[in-house]
């Protein structure tokens, strides 16, 4: 009976034990697993000779005591990959039309987002801010305005070399953009390169839909008004088709062209001179291109934008900004504070960040909301990082 009872404790005592060791494991997995998506595939290393092996255990401990935040706070401040690698593969597709995500590539306009999210300012500013960001000890490319030259970032730089400037609109690059008109991503050379060369500004609004997380087919509506479609846009673009206009072509234009009007003083030239600055001040007379197709069409003689969406559109965006002003930072502002700007934002973290989880809308409204309350889209990469349907995957 003695040797029954002693092999009773011997046996709950190696379970306890077994028990005590699988739980470490799972705490270390998971700090493996938290590290490797917030540094975008550059997990710490379980090796005790390795030189992440101490910040592992520190993310394990924290993670034992119910503190993941900050073990996902070790990785977003103290890894550079977070920001040089994770947070630009973020960005990337929503920077280009096509919607590419390779063009991962250091330009100012993904310095501009980097900058924000380096020194956690609120992020939707990132559409109408008036300061801009620059890399010290770099210069850009004499042969593109877009590219830094010779960028190949050491470990721990960019969270310290990404500089700000020109918190005011002061002009420190050279853009020739007027202060009143500086306005986050939407006056970088990246995004006029991308956006603002087409010569008839529409692409702007294009690449503002995308941004926020829509695309064209979610502005389509016949409810829209005729009364700012552009004298370039043909009424009757096929004769066998007399209701094409009406059908297809009106339901975009409707709001791209009244919008379109913010960029009236906006061009973007590439290349002017031995430097390689673009030139973004020109007034754009661009803007009345094929005026004589519909004379009747509207004619831009200010940069007065307008809001033309109904209200089923309107609802889908949860637009909240206002519906009408004047330049393109009255319009940033405005965009920057949809719904689905703030959606879109939380959508793509839970992509990128737990993969393989289909997340429920629940789920996601609440991190859409804490995102729209702080602003903080660091805060929002860690807040998806550890859930516990994304830790445990």
């Amino acid at each position: 009976m003695k040797k029954k009872k002693l092999f009773h404790l011997f046996f709950f005592a190696a379970l306890s034990s077994l028990s005590l060791t699988t739980f470490a494991q799972d705490y270390q997995a998971q700090a493996v697993r938290l590290s490797g998506r917030l540094t975008n595939g550059n997990p710490y290393s379980i090796n005790p000779t390795s030189p992440d092996y101490a910040k592992l255990q520190r993310m394990v401990s924290y993670l034992q005591q119910g503190r993941a935040f900050d073990a996902a706070e070790l990785v977003t401040r103290g890894e550079p990959d977070y920001l040089e690698s994770l947070v630009p593969t973020l960005f990337a597709p929503l920077l280009n039309l096509n919607q590419d995500p390779t063009r991962t590539g250091m330009t100012d306009t993904m310095a501009m987002i980097l900058g924000i999210v380096n020194e956690d300012r609120f992020f939707p500013s990132v559409l109408y801010d008036r300061g801009r960001y620059m890399i010290t000890n770099k210069t850009f490319s004499t042969s593109s305005r877009l590219l830094y030259s010779s960028w190949t970032p050491a470990k721990a730089t960019l969270m310290t070399d990404l500089v700000r400037i020109g918190d005011d609109g002061s002009d420190l690059l050279g853009y020739g953009i007027p202060s009143i008109d500086q306005s986050g991503i939407l006056t970088t050379d990246g995004w006029g390169s991308e956006y603002v060369q087409d010569g008839t500004e529409r692409r702007n609004i294009r690449g503002l839909i995308q941004f926020v997380g829509m695309n064209l087919e979610d502005i389509r509506s016949r409810n829209g008004t005729m009364d700012f479609i552009a004298r370039d846009v043909n009424r009757v673009p096929d004769p066998f088709q007399p209701n094409l206009f009406f059908e297809f072509c009106m339901t975009c234009h409707y709001l791209i062209d009244a919008q379109r009007d913010a960029f009236l003083n906006l061009n973007y030239i590439m290349f002017v001179d031995s430097t390689g600055k673009g030139v973004a001040s020109q007034k754009n007379g661009r803007l009345g291109i094929n005026n004589t197709i519909f004379p009747g069409g509207w004619v831009t003689q200010t940069n007065t934008w307008r809001n033309t969406m109904p209200p089923e559109i309107a609802s889908a965006f949860g637009w909240r900004g206002d519906n009408s002003g004047t330049g393109i930072n009255s319009l940033g502002v405005a965009w920057s504070k949809t719904q689905s700007f703030y959606r879109s934002m939380a959508n793509r973290a839970a992509q990128q960040l737990c993969p393989g989880v289909a997340l429920d809308s629940a789920t996601l409204d609440n991190l859409s909301s804490q995102f729209e309350v702080d602003g903080n889209f660091r805060f929002l990469t860690e807040r998806v990082a550890i859930l516990p349907q994304c830790l445990g995957s």
